[in-house]
């Protein structure tokens, strides 16, 4: 029976978030640092099980795109937990100009919506 090809894995240029956590990392050993945009009570949640960590901060908890756009002005966090779905303005025009005004902050999309 054949083995199948290996290919090598991706590079870390296409995985803007393992050069993140990687680079949060390599900072003294520096807890990683975490944004959370969410308008739902799971945000609570998630702040809760990211603190038991420990080798992770959340440096700030927003409910709308405009708030949390702020905090990652003021906390510069290494990783943004946003929700795609959000009253104002929504995840993906957060993520636009968090690209464009915070390129090293990896984004990571999440969503309830049904």
């Amino acid at each position: 029976m054949a083995t199948p090809p290996t290919s090598e894995p991706d590079s870390e240029q296409s995985r803007p978030i393992l050069r993140s956590l990687r680079a949060a990392q390599q900072r003294d050993r520096s807890p990683i640092r975490v944004v959370i945009i969410d308008d739902h009570l799971v945000a609570e949640m998630q702040r809760a099980v990211l603190e038991q960590a420990g080798s992770i901060e959340v440096v700030g908890l927003a409910s709308d795109g405009l708030a949390g756009l702020a905090l990652i002005e003021h906390g510069l966090p290494d990783v943004v937990i946003l929700e795609l779905c959000l009253r104002g303005m929504d995840g993906p025009e957060v993520v636009q100009r968090v690209r464009v005004s915070f390129p090293q902050v990896a984004v990571l999309l999440v969503t309830a919506y049904d």
